[in-house]
């Protein structure tokens, strides 16, 4: 049951009010048992939910996220690994030997983890849950070093926006073993009863004009993937086409790296200044493949960028646009959008493994979570915010014009190629829906019906979702 005097402490001394369904998700899950699936569009507070129950289950609790950059990026330095270094997942198909293989020190060692939560979770597929559920089951069970436990799995995520990327050979493969490739259709998910909760309220974005209603609309229509209003929604952005004629500054979204990285050239031989690169050092043991950045960064100043960690103390956070204004080998001295400047360091990017140890605290000992630092790689934490590749846009907020491409005739094979089904659903509603204002919204090339993808099988999930939770006291 909730400790009520923890969780009021924790909600009152917060900077801000919850939402009522925050409010209302953080008791039921609390106090519920058994694996739990949030539901979310971005911007529904998801982040801030993991947030607090980091603080309310302090110790008992361990987050990690799809990829290494979306650990990387669960707030306040939360994450722990990815999903599949906690669980030790398979890549491909799974063999009978890849079931025996052990799960993360810090879930093995002690009894000491009660949750589990996996953000971005709908990128795993119906073999990885069961994977999931495999190791969870094993490590409940009582051993010599530790007692029986009942470990709950939270995953959360938005089905509309990321799926699995699987081969078609393994769909096949998937859904004659499980009933379905995607998890939440799995007899896997079924079998292990997940409850679900839906947040609705999203705060991203601005303007009650005519035009903003129509924005927040046409997002849904293509969220939803609503067939009959394509062609107004279709008609309605391409008045938005611009060609080349956009702000120079403008937020490229491209189909292909190959053409971010054109327009990044061209954003930064345009400027005048003088150019400075920033190299990446690292130390010998530090797993180069899992460095969260570019491994080379070239700026000048008057350059646009994005900062890619949260340093609060300097007043920096992940997402957050800057101007350079110098440029030196310690760093940079940038301008928010304020006009207050900012020094940006070289950052250390940690390489930590998490463990398990004895702690004594008020003549008690306990099982506690530590960190153990194995190796650092050295970077500027920053990168020309000139463009991003379509699929990178996911959980970014835009406060600034936007140039969105969809390619033309011969450049837009990331939309319909052959083998690129999953990694282009929702491509569109992903890229529009990162502005907070349609007057943000530019279009280089004129936008078409092969542009639009949905995963209907999501869909009709996320509404069961809804229809589920009317049932909940």
């Amino acid at each position: 049951m909730i400790d009520w005097e923890k969780f009021n402490s924790i909600i009152n001394g917060l900077p801000f009010k919850l939402t009522d369904e925050q409010y209302d998700f953080l008791v039921k899950f609390i106090n519920g048992e058994g694996h739990w699936s949030l539901l979310g569009e971005g911007g529904s507070g998801k982040s801030t939910i993991q947030w607090i129950l980091k603080l309310y289950y302090d110790q008992e609790i361990v987050f990690g996220g799809s990829s290494g950059i979306a650990t990387v990026n669960l707030p306040n330095n939360i994450g722990v690994a990815t999903g599949h270094s906690l669980f030790n997942l398979s890549i491909g198909e799974a063999i009978e030997s890849d079931y025996r293989k052990r799960a993360h020190d810090v879930l093995t060692t002690s009894d000491l983890v009660k949750v589990i939560v996996l953000d971005e979770g709908f990128c795993y597929n119906s073999q990885d849950l069961d994977q999931i559920l495999h190791q969870i089951r094993k490590l409940n069970k009582r051993t010599r070093k530790r007692s029986q436990r009942d470990i709950r799995l939270l995953i959360v995520g938005d089905p509309a926006q990321r799926l699995p990327i699987v081969d078609k050979e393994l769909k096949h493969k998937l859904t004659e073993k499980f009933g379905h490739w995607l998890m939440f259709r799995s007899s896997v998910w079924e079998q292990a009863n997940f409850k679900t909760y839906v947040f609705q309220e999203v705060k991203r974005f601005t303007g009650s004009e005519p035009k903003d209603i129509w924005f927040q609309k046409a997002l849904k229509i293509l969220r939803y993937g609503i067939e009959q209003h394509y062609d107004k929604v279709i008609e309605g952005f391409n008045r938005k086409l611009v060609r080349d004629n956009h702000s120079k500054d403008a937020v490229y979204i491209g189909p292909t790296n190959k053409l971010v990285n054109v327009y990044n050239d061209q954003y930064l031989n345009r400027n005048p200044n003088h150019k400075f690169t920033y190299e990446v050092e690292f130390d010998k043991k530090y797993n180069k493949k899992a460095f969260p950045m570019d491994w080379e960064v070239t700026l000048a100043p008057d350059c646009k960028v994005i900062c890619l960690v949260n340093l609060p103390d300097l007043g920096l956070q992940n997402g957050l646009v800057l101007t350079v204004t110098q440029c030196s080998s310690e760093g940079i001295y940038a301008l928010k959008d304020s006009g207050e400047q900012v020094f940006v360091p070289i950052h250390e990017f940690k390489e930590d493994e998490i463990y398990v140890a004895d702690e004594t605290k008020d003549g008690e000992l306990r099982k506690v979570q530590k960190r153990r630092h194995v190796a650092s790689a050295y970077m500027l934490p920053v990168k020309l915010c000139a463009g991003f590749v379509s699929a990178r846009t996911q959980g970014r907020t835009f406060n600034c014009e936007g140039l969105i491409d969809f390619g033309s005739d011969w450049h837009d094979w990331m939309y319909t190629k052959e083998g690129m089904e999953d990694f282009s659903v929702s491509m569109a509603y992903v890229n529009f829906s990162r502005f907070t204002n349609i007057d943000y919204v530019k279009l280089k090339n004129p936008m078409k019906k092969i542009h639009i993808s949905v995963c209907r099988e999501s869909i009709s999930f996320w509404f069961e979702c809804l229809e589920e939770m009317k049932g909940y006291a």
